[in-house]
C-alpha cells in the first residue's frame, strides 16, 4: 500500500511564497505612483510606468522563482505584498493629518 505523496515540497513552496511576497512589497513602492496628483499627461505617464513596473516585477518573479511556470500561490503572494506599502503610507498620512488637526485645534482654543 502506497502513501499519499505531495507533488512538491511544502518548505520550498513557503520559501517561494515569501520571495513573491517580498517582491510584491518592493513593487508596492512603485504603486505609490498611482496616488500622485498631477496633470493628465503626467498622470498617464506615471500610471503607465507604475503598471509596467508592477507587471514586470511579477514576470521577473515568475521567471526567476518559478522557472517560468505559473503557480497560483506565487500570484497570491505577489498580490498580497503589493498593497502593503501604499496602505501603510495612507495610514501614516492620515495619522499625521489628524495630529496636525488636533494641534491646530489646541492652538486656536489657547488663543481665545
Amino acid at each position: 500500500m502506497q502513501g499519499f505523496v505531495l507533488a512538491a515540497n511544502a518548505k520550498s513552496q513557503a520559501i517561494n511564497f515569501a520571495i513573491c511576497l517580498a517582491v510584491g512589497i518592493v513593487a508596492g513602492v512603485f504603486a505609490l505612483l498611482y496616488f500622485r496628483r498631477s496633470s493628465v499627461a503626467e498622470m498617464f505617464l506615471t500610471d503607465l510606468f507604475a503598471t509596467l513596473v508592477l507587471g514586470g516585477g511579477y514576470i521577473a518573479c515568475l521567471e526567476l522563482v518559478f522557472g517560468g511556470k505559473f503557480e497560483l500561490y506565487g500570484l497570491v503572494g505577489y498580490l498580497f505584498g503589493t498593497p502593503i506599502i501604499p496602505f501603510a503610507y495612507k495610514l501614516a498620512i492620515r495619522a499625521i493629518a489628524k495630529k496636525q488637526k488636533g494641534k491646530k485645534n489646541l492652538d486656536t482654543t489657547s488663543q481665545e
